[in-house]
């Protein structure tokens, strides 16, 4: 299967954020990681709605640059990472 791209405005779901944050959690600037999410922790099996129901998902990242959140951010509970095609 060909790999698909991912935008910087591309909307995931709050499963695959939290996924991510966790595996960036403690991580510094170049530093790789390799994130697999089966379907059900992603998209679901059968989520008919979205192109990628029914598949894992494998995010490949390179971290570029680690910074404190903000008051803002901390007080939404935001996590902000880019994913870079």
């Amino acid at each position: 299967m060909s790999p698909v791209a991912v935008g910087p405005d591309t909307v995931v779901s709050l499963k695959i954020e939290l996924a991510l944050e966790a595996a960036l959690e403690g991580k510094h600037p170049g530093e790789s990681i390799k994130v697999q999410l089966e379907p059900e922790q992603a998209f679901g099996e059968y989520d008919a709605n979205h192109p990628l129901a029914g598949m894992a998902l494998r995010f490949f990242c390179t971290i570029t640059a680690v910074r404190q959140a903000t008051k803002e951010e901390l007080s939404r509970r935001e996590a902000f990472y880019r994913c870079d095609p």
